[in-house]
């Protein structure tokens, strides 16, 4: 038999190991937000940190992130005692100092809007800098990108699109998480040489939340996320209203940790009171197995503004390899089947109420949308795919 000799050998700090140093710079104004956009900064830092030396420049403190945070707010601080001009002027003035450390410095923007704060950055970063647009322009058509449209709505809207949207030079590398961002893009100007479609990751979650005790031998139905008014749970539970005449032994669990005091949350609380096969928890929960209990995932945006595209909440449900059924937007059929998508107009409770009960009660369509589903969710969320294309926008 072969001997072996164990060898232990000395540390070696990734400075030593030759690695490229990179600076994340974030625009993020949740500091304890694990959803949209902090949940980008967090899965690619996981992604890429074996590879790069990786320090980051954020308002807040990042708490899942260890690593070098330059952070211009103590946690308990709220948002508004730091406005975005004062901390644009703050982080450029760091910058300066600090650029000549780092081989990319990638600056997270909320939407092509900001775009002009990475043409302030690349007078200091010059071929250094990378912009990762997180969401897209708003948009007056279709309606499912914005809410109701106030006069006030329609000025910012005319604000970002108009004028902020196309104050960019445009000169600068570009990342977006899908093609219809790149074609936005593409349609006020930008060179599309310029944008690399990189899908943002699934959370890689602790699962060290509560878990649900949920009633055995039901038909779990799951919404996870906010309750305001772009997210279209009085619409979900107006749907499931129609289901439950048609289908027996459902149940509908809506899980969120927005706050019960708000107008909105009253209003969905109030139209579950007496229906005792939804159940509605405020909590952080175990999300992993929660999905791993459900038959299926709904998710009724009204819009998709805000968030980071593609929807955290929808990832998770996906990487779980439980059905999502969700509005259609140009967004999402780049990553769902287009038969489990409702179709948005006048009769949308029953639309979406259709093709829940067909989904449980047809089990061959059940199997062949969630077989869809997981064939596309291995091809766009591949790890491997997704950071040899970072590795090379940052050489």
């Amino acid at each position: 038999m072969r001997e072996t000799t164990s060898v232990n050998l000395p540390f070696r700090s990734k400075k030593e190991r030759g690695m490229d140093k990179i600076l994340f710079c974030s625009f993020r104004n949740n500091p304890y937000g694990i959803g949209g956009g902090i949940t980008t900064i967090i899965e690619m830092f996981n992604l890429l940190k074996d590879t790069y030396e990786i320090d980051i420049m954020t308002p807040f403190h990042i708490r899942p992130i260890k690593s070098k945070q330059h952070i211009f707010l103590k946690k308990e601080k709220n948002w508004n005692d730091l406005k975005l001009p004062i901390y644009l002027i703050k982080s450029l003035f760091l910058l300066f100092k600090i650029h000549k450390k780092y081989k990319k410095i990638l600056v997270f923007l909320p939407n092509p809007s900001l775009s002009f704060i990475g043409d302030i950055y690349k007078i200091i970063c010059q071929d250094k800098l990378v912009i990762y647009f997180e969401g897209i322009m708003r948009e007056g058509k279709p309606k499912i990108f914005h809410e109701k449209t106030s006069l006030n709505n329609k000025m910012k809207l005319m604000l970002n699109n108009k004028i902020l949207g196309r104050l960019s030079t445009k000169k600068n590398v570009y990342i977006v998480s899908s093609n219809y961002q790149k074609n936005q893009l593409i349609n006020i100007k930008y060179k599309s040489s310029s944008i690399w479609v990189i899908p943002n990751l699934p959370k890689s979650r602790k699962y060290y939340e509560n878990e649900l005790k949920l009633k055995k031998n039901k038909l779990i139905i799951t919404y996870l996320g906010h309750l305001n008014h772009e997210k279209g749970v009085d619409l979900l539970i107006d749907s499931y209203k129609k289901v439950q005449k048609s289908v027996k032994n459902t149940l509908l669990c809506i899980v969120s940790n927005t706050s019960q005091n708000n107008v909105t949350t009253k209003k969905i609380v109030k139209k579950c009171k007496h229906n005792t096969n939804i159940n509605l928890y405020f909590e952080r929960v175990n999300v992993h197995k929660l999905f791993k209990k459900s038959k299926i995932a709904i998710f009724p945006y009204r819009s998709l503004v805000g968030t980071a595209i593609y929807p955290s909440s929808i990832l998770e449900a996906m990487k779980n390899r439980v059905l999502v059924i969700s509005r259609y937007s140009p967004i999402l059929t780049e990553i769902l089947p287009v038969e489990t998508l409702f179709l948005d107009d006048d009769n949308e409770i029953q639309n979406l109420s259709s093709l829940i009960i067909d989904n449980l009660t047809n089990d061959s369509m059940y199997t062949k949308n969630l077989n869809k589903q997981k064939s596309n969710f291995n091809y766009v969320f591949n790890r491997d795919k997704i950071k040899s294309k970072l590795k090379e926008v940052l050489q």
